[in-house]
């Protein structure tokens, strides 16, 4: 049986994003609701903008 663990590496490659210094400086910013594309597609459909 295969072991439910990440490797190694992607458990650096993760921690290394989660404690970059970017996050001090970015502005979260929230997902605004597509209603018109959420209607035609029949599902929720929310885009970031990021301007």
């Amino acid at each position: 049986m295969k072991s439910a663990e990440p490797p190694p590496m992607l458990e650096q490659y993760v921690k290394k994003i989660l404690t970059s210094r970017v996050y001090d400086v970015a502005v979260e910013t929230p997902l605004q609701p597509a209603r018109q594309l959420s209607e035609r597609l029949g599902n929720q459909v929310l885009l970031k903008r990021e301007d």
